[in-house]
């Protein structure tokens, strides 16, 4: 959250509307049982975060949940305003709708394709589109 520049309101909101004190608790003492729903929202954050600095240098990453977003999905809001009002399944959207986005990565006509263990890369013919499964 520190990265995002997320204040402790919001990401109190984002972790299922956690009261002050349990915030600071798990702020303050790292090593916890979570909930399942607290786990699933963390896991969101995670592959979000992820996400971003896959297809954007640093700076934009840390940026875009707050940045005003175009996509008809936000109605112009931020990212993170939508996540706080729809809640989980806004967070699950997000995830997705960044992950999907992660996918597809254009490459300039001479790039490489390879083949690794974690990833595979489909270069569609006659094109410079590659998906890239995670």
């Amino acid at each position: 959250m520190a990265k995002w520049k997320v204040r402790d309101e919001d990401a109190r909101m984002l972790l299922g509307g956690v009261l002050n004190g349990q915030f600071y608790e798990i702020k303050k003492r790292h090593e916890r049982v979570l909930d399942v729903d607290w786990l699933t929202r963390i896991s969101y954050l995670v592959g979000i975060f992820k996400a971003l600095n896959i297809l954007y240098l640093e700076a934009l990453a840390d940026a875009w949940i707050r940045l005003p977003n175009a996509n008809r999905l936000f109605g112009g809001q931020t990212a993170l305003a939508f996540m706080i009002k729809g809640g989980l399944p806004a967070m699950q959207t997000v995830r997705r709708l960044r992950r999907a986005a992660g996918r597809r990565v254009i490459l300039p006509p001479t790039a490489l394709v390879r083949q690794n263990d974690t990833r595979t890369a489909l270069l569609h013919r006659n094109r410079a589109t590659v998906a890239i499964m995670c």
